[in-house]
């Protein structure tokens, strides 16, 4: 299993001119790099010919700077996340700030067990059991990212990242005296994926900025059924439903994320 694209807003990351190729045949090779492509029509497609044209920034799924160093990451979003019951407000300023929220809910959201084991030149190594081949997928390709979870049980869920002080600078500068700093989570509440509720959620305590956040993963139907459409960029909306269709017309298996202040 191979995580191989994804949408964080209203910006793609893959290879576009291959996602939307049809695919023919089964087993077809694909490429492990992904080709971060920026420019889109009004309707979030690319012009395929352009495409062509145009050389393509390609990362390898080893670092997270990498995937977040561009100008567009800097991109000023100012989305207000808030509390319909307690009043609290989450604020995420840029497309930088909402790729590592993203990235958190890989990490953090999840029914894996990390392991780890000494290998034959005395290096550590780490891996994950998890309940399904896909899962598992997911988080590897977040420690991939540098987001890299440490240890997860019911009651805490420690993860190593990468020094965020670009994207949250009210940290203090202990925080940011490495290049990856471990960040410790308090779980309020774990509920796992089942047949009925095809979601898996964690509710949990952020250390970065003190709020309480619920953490959502699952199948598209049942995420789109628990979101305020109404709080939601149209743009980002449409962009969504192309990116489902054209990756459900490729046999693709989907996801959605999601992520609630409480």
């Amino acid at each position: 299993m191979e995580f191989k694209y994804m949408l964080v807003g209203k910006e793609f990351y893959g290879n576009l001119v291959k996602f939307e190729q049809k695919v023919e045949e089964e087993g077809e090779n694909e490429e492990r790099a992904f080709s971060r492509m920026a420019t889109m029509d009004k309707q979030g497609r690319r012009d395929t010919a352009k495409a062509k044209e145009e050389p393509s920034t390609t990362w390898y799924c080893d670092k997270f700077d990498t995937l977040v160093n561009q100008d567009r990451e800097n991109i000023d979003l100012n989305l207000n996340l808030r509390s319909l019951n307690r009043g609290q407000e989450f604020k995420i300023p840029t497309q930088r700030s909402l790729v590592v929220e993203f990235m958190k809910v890989l990490s953090l959201a999840h029914q894996c067990e990390p392991e780890s084991f000494v290998d034959h030149d005395g290096n550590k190594r780490r891996f994950y059991n998890g309940p399904s081949p896909d899962e598992v997928a997911l988080v590897e390709f977040a420690s991939s990212q540098s987001f890299e979870c440490l240890q997860s049980d019911d009651s805490i869920i420690r993860m190593q990242a990468p020094s965020l002080n670009m994207v949250y600078p009210k940290m203090d500068e202990d925080q940011m005296s490495s290049s990856r700093q471990a960040l410790v989570f308090e779980v309020i509440r774990k509920m796992e994926f089942t047949s009925d509720r095809k979601r898996m959620s964690v509710l949990l305590r952020d250390p970065t900025d003190g709020k309480l956040k619920l953490l959502v993963k699952g199948a598209d139907s049942i995420i789109n059924e628990r979101i305020d459409q109404a709080s939601i960029d149209a743009e980002v909306t449409k962009r969504t439903e192309w990116f489902l269709d054209v990756a459900s017309r490729q046999g693709l298996r989907t996801l959605l994320m999601a992520m609630k202040v409480v």
